[in-house]
């Protein structure tokens, strides 16, 4: 009799041991999958800030700097192609975007932003590429009017490996004054499709 228990504890051992040798196969796997299919880590992460300074050069003009900074986080190296700053016209509100907004049109059914009237778009194509933990600058230069009060600007950083996906920030830049200055930061790892 004590040696069929003996032979029972060892079979319940050995299952034991089997047991923990597939749980740990199991958890091993599982790593490995979160570590190295779902990470990615071909495809390139990015932090983005966008800053945007005016000064008024006349009584009909003034200038607007927008500068965006790319920094790679990832692991590998970025391509940023295209970078793109777009600059919209908020106020004062005209008289297309009066009528638009009395219509319900203004954002478009089932869309998501306004949609205003560009003043002025820049885009520099094969901008070229950012080592990981490095980072570039890309500055655009627009003249605007001076009646110009608040713009909205756009600014988009493309992504080659993955078609029509890329970072963007967006934002609400008072004019009001002769100079002026706003800075905006986002941390992106993921893309946003433009």
């Amino acid at each position: 009799m004590l040696a069929a228990l003996a032979n029972d504890a060892e079979s319940w051992t050995s299952s034991a041991a089997n047991l923990a040798q597939v749980a740990a196969i199991a958890v091993g796997g599982l790593w490995a999958y979160n570590r190295f299919i779902r990470e990615r880590d071909e495809w390139p992460k990015a932090t983005v800030e966008q800053r945007i300074q005016h000064r008024r050069l006349d009584g009909e003009h003034t200038l607007v700097r927008v500068w965006l900074k790319v920094e790679n986080v990832g692991a590998v190296k970025m391509a940023t192609d295209p970078v793109r700053t777009d600059v919209y016209q908020v106020l004062p509100v005209d008289r297309e975007v009066t009528r638009a907004i009395d219509e319900g049109t203004l954002i478009p059914e089932g869309g998501l932003e306004a949609q205003w009237p560009c003043i002025a778009s820049r885009e520099r194509t094969g901008a070229g590429e950012i080592e990981p933990a490095e980072a570039d600058e890309f500055g655009f230069d627009f003249i605007v009017p001076t009646e110009i009060e608040t713009a909205f600007v756009y600014s988009y950083i493309g992504n080659p490996k993955k078609d029509q996906l890329g970072w963007s920030l967006t934002s609400l830049y008072d004019l009001g004054e002769h100079r002026g200055e706003q800075r905006q930061r986002a941390e992106r790892v993921g893309r946003h499709k433009e």
